[in-house]
């Protein structure tokens, strides 16, 4: 997972215009389809990868409080013990980020 996540990075920052927001676009299509467990994992990882371009990004930023109402903090309810895991790095993520900006 970390080669992906270092791949999704690497993709983003040196392609942001044409790769970030259709990544995001992506993300938010699977969290909307009411998609599995390991499903939501992944599209939370993403995300969490992300954080540092999304609290940078004038379009994004203003919208991650509405995200995280509707997908992350039901997640802090989830059976499995690695969604809660997910939920509180994304959480964590996205809390660092925003404190940079």
């Amino acid at each position: 997972m970390a080669a992906a996540t270092t791949f999704l990075c690497q993709l983003v920052s040196s392609r942001t215009k044409v790769t970030f927001l259709p990544i995001l676009h992506f993300v938010n299509g699977i969290l909307d389809s009411h998609p599995t467990a390991p499903q939501r994992f992944g599209a939370l990882n993403m995300l969490s990868a992300l954080a540092p371009f999304a609290m940078r990004h004038p379009d994004v930023k203003g919208k991650m409080e509405d995200f995280t109402i509707k997908y992350v903090f039901p997640e802090f309810a989830a059976p499995e013990g690695y969604m809660r895991a997910a939920v509180r790095l994304s959480s964590r993520q996205y809390s660092a980020a925003s404190s940079l900006t």
